[in-house]
């Protein structure tokens, strides 16, 4: 039988609350159940079952978050036609810049990763490791080439053992409703600080509002010969690139793209400047970019540069930058819920849970209270915990712990409603647990605002929104 368990965290004055405005700080995946790898494939399985997955620790002080991670998710991973590596424990620091600076001079990315997710797994730059006759001139675009190796998640793993994705993780993304229909969370950090988010934002880059995919300004280039580079270069002959052909496609090479400014909503660094729910204020944030299909679109997730100044304690093998004495532990304090969030009139919006979550019966039910007479409820899986609207009137986290609901969220499930209110605003929704539901520990968490005529929330695993 599934438990489920209902906390309130409460916010509160001091270190806390500083803590929970900084998306650097609070959209890491903490791993807070000892949650092992999981893999379809036995031989796989052997290895990530054994380790913890996601985030380990996250701690801090004025001028860097550090993140320790194991490189392994908590999603299923594998198996990867083609590709005999095997993932490894790759625990180590990850050292990411709180105030991050546009370098005066862009810095390329490497091969190797170029930032880290929020669970951990590392993220590469577009290029695999080889070029055109080894000539270094036409790079080999890993979406393409090693495109048949990925797993369902789109990740694979490097000689060494280290799991990486090369573009937007299709089970990160569901993991964290990355859907469209609100702006993306975030789903990782470049080495140089700027945030990473999904693939929507908001459409006005100045000011909240409705959510929209991220254009990339990158497009193929009108060529049928390979002579010349995107910036005009015209190449010797003998550095010229195969023509295209069905062996060699349009986008077959880094270099069969080129940046249009203006021509999507991104710069050439695949981010922009805009204010998003973690930072209301503005921040510059990278978007992992799709077409309108859904299929990843160039340059996925940064360009081929960086647009700030790179950390580069984090590149290469070894344990990572330690955190120095005097950095501060992100551990949110938990309590059980006594009361659920009071609105402008001092009502309580809560969330219960009656019946018993057992594997394949629909006994499981989340009940909303208070909200809107006659109206209507959803619940959706969302993001982080500081994605508050504004202005706030009132404000509380709820903290649930809801073994299987990533199974149920992969099930079709979200998200869950509508739930018809009644007159005294309160609603209930049955939660199917499927018979076959890969149960896992999904540790989920509301947090509920106020603000208009209407009540909304969102959260790392629960949005709410009363209509």
């Amino acid at each position: 039988m599934l438990k489920s368990l209902l906390f309130v965290f409460m916010l509160c004055a001091g270190p806390l609350v500083s803590q929970a405005v900084d998306g650097r700080v609070t959209s890491w995946r903490l791993n807070l159940h000892n949650t092992k790898g999981a893999s379809p494939s036995a031989t796989i399985q052997a290895i990530v079952g054994v380790i913890n997955a996601d985030v380990q620790q996250v701690r801090h002080n004025a001028t860097h978050v550090f993140a320790q991670c194991t490189g392994v998710p908590s999603y299923p991973i594998g198996p990867w036609p083609s590709n005999p590596n095997v993932p490894a424990n790759a625990l180590r620091w990850y050292r990411i810049p709180r105030n991050p600076v546009q370098a005066a001079t862009p810095t390329a990315t490497p091969l190797g990763s170029i930032g880290v997710l929020v669970n951990g797994v590392t993220v590469f730059n577009p290029k695999d490791a080889f070029s055109y006759n080894n000539q270094g001139v036409w790079f080999r675009n890993a979406i393409i080439v090693e495109g048949p190796s990925f797993d369902s998640a789109l990740g694979h793993p490097a000689p060494m053992g280290q799991y990486h994705n090369h573009q937007r993780s299709l089970a990160l993304a569901q993991q964290m409703n990355d859907n469209g229909t609100h702006h993306s969370p975030i789903l990782g950090f470049a080495f140089d600080g700027y945030p990473i988010y999904g693939s929507y934002g908001y459409a006005l880059a100045n000011a909240p509002g409705v959510a929209r995919r991220m254009a990339s300004s990158w497009r193929t280039r009108n060529i049928t010969t390979r002579t010349t580079l995107p910036n005009g270069t015209v190449l010797p002959a003998a550095q010229y690139g195969p023509p295209v052909s069905t062996t060699y496609p349009l986008g077959y090479f880094i270099e069969d793209f080129e940046y249009v400014a203006g021509l999507g909503d991104l710069d050439q660094f695949n981010g922009r400047t805009c204010v998003t729910p973690d930072f209301p204020a503005g921040t510059y944030a990278y978007f992992m970019t799709i077409d309108a299909a859904g299929a990843s679109a160039f340059p996925y997730i940064l360009g081929t540069n960086y647009r700030g100044v790179v950390d580069n304690v984090n590149m290469g093998p070894g344990t990572g930058a330690t955190p120095p004495v005097g950095t501060t532990l992100y551990n949110p304090t938990v309590v059980e819920l006594g009361a659920g969030c009071a609105g402008p009139g001092g009502q309580l919006l809560k969330l219960g849970s009656n019946g018993a979550a057992t594997v394949g019966n629909t006994g499981f039910a989340l009940t909303l209270a208070n909200g809107p007479a006659g109206g209507q409820g959803f619940i959706f899986l969302a993001t982080n915990t500081n994605r508050l609207p504004t202005p706030v009137v009132g404000s509380c986290v709820l903290f649930l712990e809801l073994n299987s609901m990533l199974a149920v969220a992969g099930a079709g499930l979200s998200p869950l409603g509508p739930i018809a209110l009644s007159a005294s605003g309160a609603g209930s929704f049955p939660v199917p647990i499927p018979a076959n539901a890969a149960l896992m520990n999904a540790v989920v968490d509301l947090q509920a605002a106020f603000y208009g005529t209407g009540y909304a929330g969102t959260s790392n695993g629960l949005t709410l929104h009363l209509l």
